[in-house]
């Protein structure tokens, strides 16, 4: 297939946008690291695997997302990404009013 020129700035477009979009999923959780470990007694080691956890599913994820973008497309798993990922985006904010309307 030939691609135009067009075709590939949207391409760009979306990859940078789908890649902020996860960053704030995995930023989201870093700010407030500190108040979910004295909310939740944890140790400095499992705040460190809190922390660490989203980076650690993203690379063990890269293999079977390759996977199912050869066998359905990479546009069906981008979007589907971005469907899921903005669950958790919701979510976030909705508890975060929920955790500051105790204090």
């Amino acid at each position: 297939m030939n691609y135009s020129k067009k075709d590939a700035i949207t391409a760009l477009i979306f990859a940078t946008v789908a890649m902020a979009i996860s960053f704030m999923v995995w930023a989201c959780l870093s700010p407030v690291a500190n108040q979910i470990a004295s909310d939740f007694g944890l140790s400095a080691s499992q705040k460190s695997l809190m922390i660490a956890t989203p980076v650690l599913l993203g690379s063990v994820m890269r293999i079977p997302m390759g996977i199912l973008s050869d066998r359905i497309g990479g546009k069906k798993v981008y979007i589907g990404t971005m469907l899921f990922i903005i669950i958790p985006l919701i979510l976030f904010r909705k508890f975060l009013r929920f955790h500051y309307s105790f204090y």
